[in-house]
């Protein structure tokens, strides 16, 4: 309320203090403020793991015991709330939730691609900021050599999942995951199986080496990128190490040659056979009909 000490003073009043019109002008200014909305509140970037932790702050603190997360799907929805230090967690987050009254943050355990979204944080009813929380792939890689296998986390979560293998060759898919059946690419000779929400991928070959990817076969978010690099085994100089590396290393060329001396061996066989055979009933037949076949001569036989 603005207010103007008006004195009397012989009679007369006046008006002691600012000028009338600057004062009505501040009336409507501090008015006008009274009735304007709330400011607009800063939204803060998150980031998080499938499987790890993701924590939203605001960078703020509420000192009081009334706190509350919302998460927007269609509408709003409550995540967790504090209420007289009596914390709970809804909407699918249930036992995955720690909410801090003290420096207002809210975390949530075991990551999914499906806590993804805006959420909001109240203290006191009151909108303190918005964080945008969305995943990251988890990133690492691998060095094999040929012949050994290589583990990848699926971290599907009952997401339907796609493993993928990009490299100079082109883009493969090695295994579809869903609802706990693998759907294997039988390209790759049945070297890969799924145990325990892991891809084992078996029998490791040189052209496996690539690019790795796990993601999310309807949203094809990215959850795991892997470089996979394969390389020949080491060769022991000694005659001993070649021995024993020579079946690995050149294994088609072994089979190969087997099946060639195999063929040889057979062919020698049937040789030495036919040719037994020929001299032993053709040939004396032969002679026996020469010899009857020749003409006796008259003179001899006088």
């Amino acid at each position: 309320m603005c207010l103007l000490q008006i004195e009397k003073k012989d009679g007369s009043a006046f008006v002691h203090g600012p000028n009338v019109m600057h004062v009505r002008m501040l009336c409507i200014i501090l008015i006008l403020a009274s009735f304007s909305g709330p400011s607009v509140c800063k939204i803060y970037p998150g980031k998080a793991r499938v499987g790890e932790s993701a924590t939203l702050t605001c960078n703020m603190s509420c000192a009081g015991r009334e706190v509350k997360w919302e998460k927007k799907i269609n509408e709003f929805q409550t995540v967790a709330a504090c209420d007289q230090g009596q914390c709970k967690g809804s909407m699918g987050l249930e036992n995955r939730t720690n909410l801090s009254t003290d420096n207002f943050s809210l975390v949530i355990l075991d990551f999914r691609l499906r806590d993804s979204g805006m959420f909001i944080g109240y203290c006191y009813g009151k909108q303190i900021c918005d964080v945008n929380l969305t995943a990251e792939a988890h990133q690492n890689a691998l060095e094999k050599k040929a012949g050994d296998f290589a583990l990848f986390p699926l971290l599907n979560h009952g997401d339907t999942v796609q493993v993928m293998l990009s490299n100079s060759s082109g883009n493969f898919s090695i295994c579809i995951f869903d609802k706990g059946t693998a759907h294997l690419n039988l390209d790759f000779g049945n070297r890969q199986k799924v145990t325990n929400g892991s891809l084992v991928l078996g029998d490791l070959t040189l052209n496996d080496s690539g690019v790795i990817t796990v993601m999310d076969y309807m949203s094809k978010q990215l959850i795991r990128i892997c470089n996979l690099t394969v390389i020949g085994p080491a060769i022991d100089d000694s005659w001993f190490g070649i021995l024993i590396h020579l079946p690995r290393l050149f294994h088609y060329y072994l089979l190969a040659a087997g099946f060639f001396g195999f063929f040889v061996c057979c062919s020698v066989v049937l040789l030495v056979f036919a040719a037994w055979h020929f001299c032993k009933r053709i040939w004396p037949r032969l002679i026996r009909g020469w010899a009857t076949a020749v003409p006796t001569d008259p003179v001899s036989n006088l």
